[in-house]
Order: structure tokens, then C-alpha cells, then sequence
């Protein structure tokens, strides 16, 4: 699987399309994330039609200032966006044969608050998605023990006690960070609890 990242700094110009048409062309990715296209609405829809890609998630700049885009060969590999913010994406990756994992992509805003405040939030929701996935590390399994007594971490009623430890209270505000960005698919509804899942 190739997976190309770029950041653009700005869609708009007219040697744009041919640029990212040659880095295509060279590389054959099956995944391509551009950063700060700079563009939205109408205007950026066309320009990520225009690229050759089957599948596409895009997260519109605020102002003048980012914008994400995650193009994918739907045919080569399976992408479920979990969830968009305006600096990053977050999607499910799998192909035939292999096992699925997480892909976040990010564009980390100039402002160093901001900046350290985004990986934060992103550790701890990948924390929390490994828990979810049952990780099999011992970590994993000591929370599940000690913590979940067998419920999900994304149960929006699991308590979060205050006499909890820090490290504890960080994983459910991973969680909470997860049930956020998450949307459930009915899929072929094997799994489906009519009167418990919405």
C-alpha cells in the first residue's frame, strides 16, 4: 500500500492539477492526503473530482486557513472515515488479506498551543480506539479488568469516577474524543440491537 501526504499550500493556482496529476502518475498511490488546499465549497469538490480517485473525504479550510483532503482508489483499499475536525482526519484502513488499522491524519495549525493540544487529544483517542479494538497488550487488559468490568469504552455512561487518576480520566476524554468523531454503520445488520443502538 503506498500513501502519499502533501501538503499544498494552496489549490487555487493553475499549475495545481498538473503537479499533483505527475506525483500520481509517479508514484501510483493508493491513498493521498493533501493538506492546506485553501479552497472550499463547489470549487474544491471539482478539483478532487478532477484527480482520478474513486473515494474522497474533504474538511472544508476555516477562512483562509487549512483545509484536509483524503483521496483513495476505492477499488485497492477500503477507507471508513470515523471522523472529521478541521485539522484532522480519521479513518479505518483495510485491504483483502490484511488485518484493519487506524489512519488519523493531520494538519497541525502554526500556533504551538493549538499544535500540542491536537496531538494530545489525538494520543489519547488512539488510546482509547486500542481499547476498544481489545489490544491485546497487558495495559489493555488491566483497564478492561480494573475499569470496564466488560462494558465498551465508547458507553456514554460508563462513569468516570473523580477520585480517578489522571491517567484514567485522559483515556476517557480519549473516548469521549471517539464517540465524537465515530459514526455507526448498520452494514448488513447482523449485529444491530433495534432498541439499544441509535
Amino acid at each position: 500500500m503506498d500513501i502519499v501526504c502533501w501538503n499544498v499550500r494552496g489549490a487555487a493556482c493553475t499549475k495545481f492539477r498538473a503537479n499533483v496529476m505527475e506525483l500520481i502518475h509517479t508514484h501510483r498511490m493508493d491513498i493521498l492526503f493533501l493538506c492546506e488546499p485553501r479552497i472550499s465549497g463547489q470549487k474544491a469538490m471539482n478539483m478532487v473530482k478532477s484527480l482520478g480517485f474513486s473515494c474522497f473525504e474533504v474538511v472544508d479550510p476555516v477562512g483562509f486557513s487549512g483545509g484536509l483532503w483524503l483521496l483513495w482508489h476505492g477499488d485497492r483499499v477500503k477507507v471508513e472515515v470515523l471522523g472529521t475536525m478541521d485539522q484532522a482526519i480519521t479513518a479505518c484502513v483495510s485491504w483483502p488479506g490484511q488485518v484493519p488499522w487506524m489512519l488519523t491524519v493531520i494538519y497541525a495549525k502554526p500556533c504551538n498551543c493549538k499544535r500540542e493540544k491536537l496531538w494530545n487529544q489525538a494520543l489519547l483517542a488512539k488510546i482509547g480506539w486500542r481499547i476498544h479494538n481489545n489490544d491485546q497488550g497487558l495495559w489493555v487488559k488491566m483497564f478492561n479488568d480494573k475499569h470496564l468490568k466488560g462494558q465498551s469504552i465508547l458507553n456514554p455512561s460508563l462513569p468516570c469516577r473523580k477520585d480517578g487518576s489522571s491517567t484514567w480520566k485522559g483515556i476517557m476524554y480519549g473516548a469521549q474524543l471517539l464517540r465524537q468523531g465515530m459514526s455507526w454503520r448498520l452494514g448488513r445488520g447482523d449485529n444491530a440491537l433495534f432498541w439499544k443502538d441509535h
